[in-house]
């Protein structure tokens, strides 16, 4: 009998860090690809801001990408009109037709948005994954249109909170943890940068704004 039929190596059992690697590939390979999703997606808002010359536009293709990114079935821009304090809706991206109405005609004075003041006044982002009973909700866009959850990133331009990206899930529950809102946290300040503005969408933006 040899050395090593004396001494078989043990099989490597349930526990072991071997198995541990090979359970943890599938989690790795999903965590990995979000990743590449979430990358790509800010590449594809930065190109969009980069090479824009019309605004409404612009937020459009903000809204698709953005859409894209997180899987909302819903993405809606809105600026907040500085000569008559509302916040109205420019653009949109998969509004289904028993929205569509009621979106495109939804206007919101700033002093209506009091329930989302971390959004609008501390510039952060918002979600619910419970929006028909979130009081925070109550007087966003979508408050005549029944949805189940919901997402709200912050539009800074100047300093300030100049409007936000409204992103719907009618019927899912839509949780959010802090690996997900950090590339969205970005968005906020997609309009900040003036250097990396056309001139064109910042003429548009300080004619609406102020």
């Amino acid at each position: 009998m040899s050395k090593d039929e004396a001494h078989p190596t043990p099989a490597a059992s349930p526990g072991s860090s071997d198995t541990a690697a090979a359970q943890a590939t599938p989690a790795a390979r999903e965590a990995l690809e979000a990743r590449l999703r979430e990358t790509t997606g800010l590449l594809g808002v930065a190109r969009v801001v980069g090479s824009a010359t019309d605004l409404p536009e612009a937020l459009r293709l903000i809204c698709h990408e953005l859409a894209r990114l997180t899987g909302a079935e819903t993405a809606t821009a809105h600026l907040l009109d500085a000569r008559t304090g509302l916040l109205r809706p420019i653009a949109a991206h998969g509004v289904p037709k028993h929205a569509v109405e009621a979106l495109a005609a939804d206007t919101l004075a700033h002093a209506d948005l009091g329930g989302l003041q971390e959004v609008f006044v501390q510039g952060h982002v918002a979600w619910s994954e419970d929006a028909r009973n979130d009081a925070r909700f109550k007087a966003g866009p979508f408050r005549r249109v029944p949805h189940q959850s919901a997402l709200v990133i912050p539009l800074v331009f100047d300093g300030e909170v100049a409007g936000a990206f409204f992103l719907v899930w009618w019927e899912m529950r839509r949780r959010f943890d802090a690996a997900e809102l950090a590339p969205l946290a970005a968005i906020v300040h997609v309009f900040a940068n003036f250097e990396y503005l056309p001139d064109s969408i910042l003429i548009q933006m300080r004619t609406f704004l102020h």
